[in-house]
């Protein structure tokens, strides 16, 4: 059985009671403690007499012994706690998974849905229809997120001797679902406590452990089951988020929170709220370790508004508005990197595939050129000085610097940011694909800085000495100034200095006849109301004895003139920098790029060339004027420059644009000068825009994009270079040919239907009757000889001897038909009768009229307005 009197716990369960002795029946009572006089009635212990264990009872001289004792069982009530804690926090943390998926839903269903509509694919996201066990597995995935657990995703495929597999982890703590588990496990860990009291502390710390423990196995074991799979000859899919660390992390978190609930509740009087227990268990931690988290939540109060409005309007800025629900969920971890680089840190971005070195790049509030950082860095220094105003208000006032105490406050700031670094801050990803034989990894993290917790242990010094002479100064300037920034009541205690108070009890519980500073007492006579006392980890005779005067008109002024002096060069410094920083962003590579784009969006082809050279011969840039890319049918539009990789003096930018209706992409290369006027950067695109076509045309015949002819060499190709745009490619005029306009897309991203344009010629009218006309010539030419085979005619008659006579006449012109290409003819349907004296060997001469086919194809030569045939040789 254990037992607890006033903080002084002890437990006696297995305990045999001593033997009786005749000293143990006489009676007796424990001596009353120091400086207490005995209760009324009490006696003393007789001399020698034996002092029985506590609560140990009696025994009479020769009664039989007690049974032994049972074994040790834990409490129902301490069973019941914990059970009823894990079910709180797990459905604490089921509903923070499944606001989680329902905020990153949005964004998902946008993104998917833009890349279904680029490449003509669906959503890929769950319809209306989809399976509920399948949706509460996503809900529960997310919830193992909450709690710690690393989202894994594992699909793969096959078909015949095709075969594809890929994995993918996501490790991402969101600090603010957390903070919400956390605090209601705590809220029901102190309201368990509150109704059935444990023991002991080990009794409070099994307890939690044991609601840490069961939370997490049950989450784990409902993830394995309910998590979303599909297992088919062809393939699987499987997302999860089950492994040891959402066990490991599950626990040791839903732990702490109980075990902190509870010993808030040990230190909560009855008929007190939560606040009040709160508060004195606040008190009763280390100076340095209430300074810490005061310090902590100070500036995520500050920033925390400042993350959610700016990146909620960027986020509309941007179109993607859908995603400020999840922006506000991961705002916490947002506040711990601008924090960090608002305390010029550094994070790191490091990123690699297979087969390439990747990318491991420092942003810090110098390398990132955003203006708002340096907004950021003067927030943190008004916090900074605020903070150190509202923790030094809450010291015992001293006379001067106490470098003795002044390195608790840095190193608690030290290992606090470390220890955050290494377990709550950034986040990785991880992904490994295979496809039949070859093979693949990617993988990418956010993490601090190695050297940045040593930047923010020079902030914490500079708090700390702001904490110990701040105070004095707000105060001899106004005192008003100094309750607006402290609060009242601390700052009039900190002006009035320390006064004794009652210490806690070993435990830290409240003494039972008495009050807690700062707390109402209860329980016995001598509580003196609410009150506050000074710390009592520090030597209260080194604190200052005399009561905290204003300064001297003469002191005020000098001392206002001092501060407005470095306050103004404070804000110069940092309003310089914030200035610079918009020039330079507006300057810096991105910039560049979007100067550079924006002329071949606006068809200001030369000014762009000018900017940037093409880097093509100069015999081939006839085609990059204002006057070819002006008569584009459609030019860029929708652009958006964004930063690449890349650090130094060489960046390089993506550009994204629609042309045609789909987006298109492309890398340029940026190039630093050198500076301007000191501080101004240029940069330079090194990377043209240019993309290259290539444009057919049958037999040479020409082609022109507005008034511009463009170069055919022989075969009837021409490759050309021209800034991305759809042009429209005319024929060459001609009074035999003619062709329908060609679409050309000259796009930097090529696929089959850009980058190519050809030219259908056809005959007109004009080529028709020519050639037409000619062939009648040449058959009228062949009729006028009077031989039966005459040369290079489509038609002919075999006569005996060779020289006979023979008289020709065209019955029918054949028709003529023309190929698509004008290129060649067929004629065709023509007769021609040939007249002759026949001369046989046994018979008399007669004369004799044979019908001929006139049947026959040729070519066609166009020379300017000039056109000839050419007979083929084959007719019949």
């Amino acid at each position: 059985m254990t037992t607890e009197d006033d903080g002084t716990r002890g437990d006696t369960a297995g305990q045999r009671p001593p033997a009786p002795t005749p000293d143990a029946a006489r009676e007796y009572t424990v001596p009353p403690p120091p400086g207490q006089g005995a209760a009324p009635g009490a006696t003393v212990p007789l001399p020698g007499a034996t002092m029985p264990l506590p609560d140990a009872p009696a025994f009479a001289a020769g009664a039989p012994m007690p049974p032994a004792p049972r074994p040790v069982q834990l409490p129902r009530a301490l069973i019941l706690g914990a059970l009823t804690t894990a079910g709180v926090a797990l459905a604490a943390t089921v509903v923070m998974g499944l606001i989680l998926a329902l905020a990153a839903a949005a964004p998902l269903a946008q993104a998917m849905e833009s890349l279904g509509s680029e490449y003509g694919a669906g959503s890929g996201l769950p319809s209306e229809g989809a399976d509920v066990g399948a949706l509460l597995g996503i809900v529960l995935v997310f919830a193992g997120m909450v709690l710690g657990g690393e989202v894994s995703v594992a699909a793969s495929g096959s078909s015949g001797f095709f075969s594809i597999a890929g994995s993918g982890a996501l490790w991402l703590l969101p600090l603010l679902p957390v903070a919400i588990v956390l605090a209601l496990t705590a809220w029901w860990s102190w309201r368990s406590e509150r109704r059935a009291p444990q023991a002991s502390v080990w009794h409070r710390l099994i307890a939690s452990v044991a609601a840490g423990l069961v939370a997490s196995l049950v989450l784990l074991l409902l993830i394995v089951l309910l998590a979303p799979r599909t297992e088919e000859e062809t393939g699987g899919f499987a997302v999860t988020s089950a492994g040891f660390r959402l066990a490991a992390v599950g626990t040791l978190l839903i732990a702490a929170a109980s075990l902190a609930g509870r010993e808030i509740a040990r230190r909560t009087a009855p008929g007190e709220g939560l606040r009040i227990g709160f508060r004195r268990s606040r008190r009763a931690l280390p100076s340095f370790i209430r300074e810490l988290l005061a310090l902590a939540a100070i500036f995520t109060a500050v920033f925390a508004p400042l993350v959610i409005v700016g990146g909620t309007v960027a986020l509309i800025r941007e179109d993607a508005a859908s995603a400020s629900p999840l922006l506000i969920l991961l705002s916490l971890n947002i506040v711990a990197l601008v924090v960090v680089l608002a305390q010029f840190g550094g994070v790191q971005v490091s990123a690699g595939t297979t087969g390439f070195s990747g990318v491991d790049e420092l942003t810090t509030v110098f390398s990132a050129g955003q203006w708002w950082l340096w907004l950021a860095v003067l927030v943190a220094l008004l916090t900074a000085a605020f903070a150190a105003v509202w923790i030094g208000t809450r010291r015992p006032r001293r006379t001067g610097l106490d470098l003795t105490r002044a390195w608790r406050l840095p190193l608690a700031v030290l290992v606090g940011w470390i220890l955050f670094a290494l377990l709550l801050f950034g986040a990785s990803t991880a992904a490994s694909g295979n496809v039949v034989l070859f093979s693949g990894d990617v993988h990418a993290s956010i993490s601090m800085a190695l050297w940045s917790p040593l930047v923010l242990l020079l902030w914490a010094a500079v708090i700390e000495l702001g904490a110990q002479t701040l105070p004095a100064l707000v105060y001899g300037v106004s005192p008003r100034a100094l309750e607006r920034l402290a609060g009242r009541d601390a700052a009039t205690e900190w002006v009035a200095g320390p006064r004794p108070a009652a210490p806690l009890a070993a435990d830290g519980s409240v003494p039972a006849g008495g009050s807690v500073a700062g707390a109402p007492g209860w329980g016995g006579p001598g509580a003196t109301g609410p009150g506050r006392a000074a710390p009592v980890d520090g030597d209260t005779a080194a604190y200052a004895a005399a009561p905290a005067r204003p300064l001297s008109p003469r002191a005020k002024r000098t001392l206002l003139w001092t501060g407005a002096g470095v306050g103004v060069l404070a804000i110069l410094g940092i309003g310089g920098a914030i200035v610079l920083s918009a020039l330079n962003g507006a300057r810096g590579p991105v910039a560049a790029a979007e100067e550079y784009v924006a002329l071949i969006a606006d068809g200001r082809a030369e000014a762009a060339s000018e900017l940037v050279d093409p880097n093509v011969a100069n015999a081939e840039r006839g085609l990059l004027t204002d006057d070819v890319l002006g008569a584009a049918t459609e030019r860029i539009e929708d652009v958006r420059v964004s930063e690449g990789t890349g650090d130094g003096d060489t960046r390089l930018v993506n550009v994204e644009y629609r042309l045609d209706g789909v987006t298109q992409t492309a890398s340029l290369e940026v190039e630093r000068l050198d500076n301007e006027w000191l501080f101004l950067e240029r940069w330079r695109v090194a990377t043209p825009l240019v993309a290259e076509a290539a444009v057919f045309a049958p037999d040479n015949r020409g082609a022109r994009i507005g008034e511009t002819e463009l170069p055919f060499e022989q075969g009837g190709q021409a490759y050309v270079h021209l800034y991305p745009a759809v042009y429209e490619v005319e024929g060459a005029e001609s009074e035999f040919f003619e062709a329908d306009p060609a679409r050309l897309v000259a796009s930097t991203s090529p696929s089959v239907d850009s980058g190519m344009a050809q030219l259908e010629y056809r005959p007109t009218d004009a080529l028709q009757a020519e050639v037409e006309e000619q062939v009648k010539t040449l058959i009228d030419g062949c009729a006028e000889q009077t031989v039966g085979q005459p040369e290079d005619c489509p038609f002919g008659v075999y006569v005996y001897p060779d020289d006979t006579s023979v008289a020709w006449k065209v019955t029918a012109y054949p028709k003529v038909e023309i190929a698509d290409d004008g290129q060649y003819f067929q004629a065709d349907g023509g007769t021609a009768e040939a007249t002759y004296v026949d001369t046989g060997f046994f018979s008399d001469d007669e004369e004799v009229t044979d019908e001929q086919n006139i049947s026959f194809s040729g070519g066609i030569t166009i020379d300017g307005d000039e056109v000839t045939i050419t007979d083929g040789g084959f007719w019949w």
